[in-house]
């Protein structure tokens, strides 16, 4: 049974403090288990990013822990969906955190596996968004974007959710295909990384 979706935070402060799992399923690809990662933020008031980054840590080692229950069950890193505030003026340090990605998601084409959403577009005049987005592209997440990560805008509906998780399901299921035909199912998680 599917878990009920995350608060919104609209505040200043992180609204996440630990990390959560929510788990669904695509009728598109019924053999994938998608487990969503929401973890707390980066730049957070409450806790520092190596301490966030400690969390995903920890919860990746327990995630392998738990596997060895689950023999049918096969469960890895497909991307990261890491959620940005268009909104936001100034950018600390939340556009140079791919040695972070590189470190969760392992060397090899790290950077095809992380997406960089943004959200809030309803609360910004769209020229005003637009240009904040070109100045993210060109300076903060030039490096990223030039490895392979891809910008995507996220407006809080069901089909935008379904457009950062779909492909990163569809790349791994290219990848997996014939280990998928000695399993049962696999699951894919995709850690939620947010800017405050």
């Amino acid at each position: 049974m599917e878990r009920p979706v995350s608060a919104v935070c609209h505040g200043l402060a992180s609204g996440t403090s630990e990390i959560q799992e929510f788990s669904l399923y695509d009728p598109g690809f019924p053999a994938h288990r998608i487990v969503l990662i929401d973890t707390p933020g980066f730049n957070n008031a409450s806790m520092d990013d190596e301490t966030v980054l400690g969390l995903l840590t920890h919860w990746q080692s327990q995630l392998v822990n738990r596997e060895s229950s689950y023999s049918k069950t096969s469960t890895r890193l497909a991307g990261i969906i890491y959620l940005h505030d268009i909104t936001q003026k100034r950018l600390s340090r939340s556009g140079q955190y791919d040695k972070v990605f590189k470190q969760l998601c392992g060397t090899d084409n790290w950077a095809l596996k992380v997406v960089l959403a943004t959200t809030m577009w309803d609360e910004i005049p769209i020229q005003m968004g637009e240009a904040r987005e070109r100045d993210l592209r060109k300076e903060y997440w030039k490096l990223m974007l030039k490895s392979g990560s891809r910008v995507a805008r996220f407006d809080g509906t069901r089909p935008s959710a379904r457009e950062l998780v779909i492909p990163f399901v569809a790349m791994s299921g290219s990848e997996t295909t014939r280990e998928l035909k000695r399993q049962t199912r696999r699951s894919l998680t995709f850690p939620l990384l947010s800017s405050p």
